[in-house]
């Protein structure tokens, strides 16, 4: 899907500004378009391979989630956010009617949902008990922790279904802590920030959602 919307400028470090946004000077009108990976954002609509391939930002569809759509007095508003190396980035958007909103919703969610698909598989580097392995998420098999990849095919050292976590958590920093029902929480330190993988995380889950039919 590709149309114009309006996004509330923000500041460098992706945080919307606190100042009222309902005043009109706060938006910028941008073209916005959801292509088979990425959220794109261009300062007009691209009329050449040149301009196309430039865009003013972009979100990859993998670790974006929408996370609110609502209409505010008179404006019709909703939120993406972006998992991502330095953090999380927040992008207030304003749609011009409600059919605008439904359509942007619906391709924002099902664009993540496509990329999963094409994915289907991510891995990781990590640390688990002070040992160097590979976090991979599979999109039919789930978690599986390996040995840190070497001379000879790695070692498995645990796996579990989607369907056996419980819960999630992180700190923002590195540590990522998984609960598949065991004993104690598995701790995972991601040598970085653990946001992108929460976000993929999220969305395989979301995904796999979908496609059992299993949602509102």
């Amino acid at each position: 899907m590709s149309c114009k919307c309006k996004v509330l400028l923000c500041a460098q470090n992706g945080r919307a500004s606190s100042e009222s946004s309902d005043e009109p000077d706060r938006w910028q009108t941008v073209f916005g378009a959801v292509t088979q990976r990425e959220l794109r954002f261009y300062e007009s609509a691209p009329w050449s391979v040149e301009a196309w391939s430039s865009p003013m930002e972009t979100c990859p569809l993998i670790s974006t989630r929408l996370v609110s759509s609502t209409k505010q007095t008179d404006l019709i508003t909703f939120s993406v956010r972006c998992g991502t190396p330095d953090g999380v980035v927040t992008q207030q958007l304003r749609a011009e009617t409600h059919r605008d909103l439904a359509n942007w919703a619906r391709c924002v969610v099902q664009g993540c949902h496509n990329s999963v698909a094409l994915q289907r598989e991510l891995a990781c580097r990590c640390v688990w008990q002070g040992q160097l392995a590979q976090l991979v998420l599979h999109f039919e098999e789930g978690f599986s922790l390996l040995e840190a990849p070497g001379p000879r095919d790695p070692k498995v050292l645990w796996s579990f279904p989607f369907e056996r976590l419980r819960s999630s958590a992180d700190d923002g920093a590195r540590l990522l802590w998984l609960d598949f029902g065991t004993d104690e929480e598995i701790e995972l330190d991601l040598e970085a920030c653990p946001k992108p993988l929460v976000f993929i995380l999220h969305n395989f889950l979301s995904a796999k959602i979908h496609r059992l039919g299993l949602y509102a």
